[in-house]
Formats: C-alpha cells, structure tokens, sequence
C-alpha cells in the first residue's frame, strides 16, 4: 500500500507583506497617473474654452475697427474703454457712396462685484441707440461706461483680466495677484513711430493732432490701433492664460 506525502508548507508572514508592498505600489503609481491626466484634461479644456472666447472677441473687435474711421475713435484708461463711429449692418454707404455714419459702438471692460477677488471681468460690447446719422465719422461724446439702458448690449467675453490685476509665473503654475496701476487684459491704444523709428503707444488719437496741438505728432504718425487682450480662467485646482495683440488698421 502506498502512501502520498503532502506538503503543509504555508505562506510566511514576510511573503505576504511583500505582496501587500507590490500591491500597494502598484495602486499609488495608477492614482497618481490618473490625477496628472485629470489634471491635464482639465487645462486642456481650460485652455480650449478660453481659446474659443479670444476667438470670438477678436473677430469682433477687429471687424469693428475695421469698418470705423480712425479720427472718430476715443480711447479711455480711467476705466479701459473705446468707442468708434460705425455705419451698422445695414445701408452701408449714403446715395454719394460715401461712408453711411448712423451710430457709435463702445467696448467698456466692466467689473462685476461678484468676480471683484477672482480678478476677472467682463468685457461689454454696446452701440447707441440714440445716434444720429452723419456724414462724416464723428466721435462720439458719450462715456462708454455710462451704457444705456436703451442701448444693444453684449457680453463677447467673460474672462478678461480685470484693470489692477496681473498675472506672474510660468505656464501650469499661473498666479493671478492684484498690482496697483496693471492696465488689465483690454488695453486699445494708438500706434505710432518716433523720430527714432521705434513704435510708440498712446491713448490719444494721432488723426486729431498736428505740430501745432503737439510737436512732433505729424512725424512717424500710422493709422493702426492696437487692442491687448489677456484673458484667464481660473478654477480650484488649475489656471489658465491667453495673450493677444491685435493690430488694425481702421478703414479711413
């Protein structure tokens, strides 16, 4: 009669632990791979969302100014603003073929109290319902953040850095903190060149001077308008940061 010999040899303690160790590993390196992805989804989005918004707002500004006069636009830095002369959507042009100035557009950067510690605002596009039409391309005298209430107005873009805000560091570790005298994210301006040939920036429109109002201004003058745009979003964990210039020139 034969008899078989069983083995009763178990698993050590040591073994055990040392799949437990293995394990355990395993499961730290597949959370923390899945939070990078999540965390690079979440700027990518960031990022896609705030592209599609500059998108749109540049496409609007730069068909505004486009279709406007030079010496009709004013530019505003007490609260970052423009307002241009605009001939509308409709009858472009008057029986002469000239230009057909029935209204103004204004583009003021308002700052809601509900994102005054976020640092972000809103950019409003509006036009003036109460215009007269005119032959020439006239600026307008109405304050751009003065919006009436009977005027068409437009949000083009909710995440624009606000005035007195900048924002510092490198991409994926953004920090967005308040400075006192930041321009903000809509910066219009007028370009010019210098005697020295460098180009030069201001608010006052070079169409409306000449040596005489301010030495100098005939020489080197261009028609283009520059608009700085900085857009951010910001979330809980991830912040986002776009930059624009735009550079126009306006049609007369």
């Amino acid at each position: 009669m034969s008899s078989k010999k069983t083995s009763n040899k178990g698993v050590s303690l040591v073994e055990v632990l040392t799949a437990s160790a293995i394990v355990l590993l395993i499961i730290v390196v597949i959370t923390a791979a899945m939070r990078v992805g999540q965390s690079t989804q979440r700027q990518t989005d960031g990022l896609a969302g705030l592209s599609g918004e500059m998108l749109t707002v540049s496409k609007m500004l730069r068909d505004d100014l486009k279709s406007t006069a030079l010496t009709s636009i004013v530019v505003y830095d007490t609260v970052p603003s423009v307002s241009m002369a605009s001939v509308g959507d409709t009858e472009k042009t008057n029986r002469f073929a000239a230009g057909n100035w029935k209204t103004h557009i204004f583009y003021v950067l308002k700052e809601s109290e509900r994102n005054k510690s976020r640092g972000t605002s809103r950019l409003i596009r509006w036009v003036d319902p109460e215009a007269r039409s005119s032959l020439y391309p006239l600026p307008s005298k109405v304050i751009p953040w003065n919006i009436s209430e009977k005027g068409r107005k437009k949000v083009v873009a909710r995440n624009v850095l606000s005035k007195g805000w900048v924002v510092s560091g490198k991409s994926g570790d953004f920090q967005l903190r308040s400075e006192r005298g930041a321009p903000g994210g809509f910066v219009p301006q007028f370009i010019r060149r210098g005697s020295d040939g460098e180009r030069e920036y201001s608010i006052h429109n070079p169409g409306k001077f000449s040596d005489r109002d301010e030495f100098g201004w005939s020489s080197g003058n261009t028609s283009l308008v520059s608009v700085q745009l900085h857009l951010v979003e910001t979330g809980a964990r991830t912040m986002n940061s776009l930059e624009l210039e735009l550079k126009v020139q306006p049609r007369n």
